[in-house]
């Protein structure tokens, strides 16, 4: 049973943390590398973050998602970090698009607090685990429409989606898989989503063989992967679905085929799991 594509934000909003490296990096611009030396013996927080949040006082949000960028230093000192919020509209933030915060990570300790938006303020405070791979903390917002909201956030970094995954088509008539190739970018977009890239091949599938996936189209954002592959013949396979934090596997609720010519039609995928080889 086919189901209809559904966009990559949450309902109440989304909160998404784009954090670029230092004074290198430009709020809402593509991520550019900051001042510093990696350490190899800290955990850093870059990557992408599924987080919920549980309201405490009004309700302002549930769900964040997005890219963590944390910038390059010493282990024990303060790291100069920059964030920014995709708002959903209906939200006390409506008509904008994006809340930019600065703030820093001091070994586990977080902190963010965002510029005004309309005279309101949000800060995010909180820790991460040893790993870097975990998170847990309160916002307080205050001025504005939202003012005095408060709550507890948590929060998972995923594995970035890499190498090699197959899928097959579980009761098709003749049997069709697609294997992918894929690569996630190691930094964000500018509004937290992750572009992936790579290449694609088809089995069982009459009108093309092979495909190639499109970077307009084709991201990952928390727990929320889409893919866009254009094929050898021109038509757009496209699937959306939910990957596991290890990056082992993409559950596809919703997938679709279109701009089909000739012999070929267009038409809904059924679910189906990717697995990584």
């Amino acid at each position: 049973m086919h189901l209809p594509y559904k966009p990559f934000l949450p309902l109440l909003a989304v909160l998404v943390f784009e954090c670029v490296l230092g004074c290198g990096g430009t709020v809402g611009s593509e991520v550019t590398t900051g001042p510093g030396t990696p350490d190899p013996a800290y955990a850093y927080m870059t990557g992408n973050w599924q987080m919920t949040a549980t309201s405490t006082a009004q309700t302002t949000f549930s769900s964040l998602a997005g890219f963590i960028n944390e910038s390059a230093g010493a282990a024990g000192t303060s790291h100069a970090t920059t964030a920014v919020f995709q708002l959903v509209p209906g939200s006390c933030f409506i008509g904008e698009e994006t809340l930019p915060l600065s703030g820093t990570v001091n070994t586990s300790a977080v902190s963010l607090r965002s510029f005004s938006d309309s005279g309101q303020f949000v800060t995010i405070t909180g820790t991460e685990n040893t790993t870097a791979d975990q998170f847990t903390g309160t916002y307080v917002v205050n001025g504005g429409c939202s003012s005095g909201a408060t709550g507890a956030i948590t929060g998972s970094k995923y594995s970035p989606l890499s190498g090699s995954y197959t899928g097959a088509f579980p009761s098709a008539v003749t049997p069709q898989s697609i294997s992918m190739a894929v690569t996630q970018s190691t930094s964000g977009n500018g509004k937290g989503f992750s572009p992936v890239s790579g290449t694609a091949t088809f089995s069982g599938f009459s009108c093309f063989s092979k495909g190639v996936l499109q970077g307009d189209g084709s991201t990952v954002i928390g727990s929320q992967v889409q893919i866009s592959i254009l094929t050898d013949d021109n038509q757009i396979v496209t699937l959306t679905g939910t990957s596991d934090l290890a990056a082992k596997t993409i559950s596809v609720t919703s997938g679709a085929i279109s701009g089909s010519s000739g012999s070929c039609s267009n038409g809904d995928l059924q679910p189906f799991t990717f697995t990584q080889n």
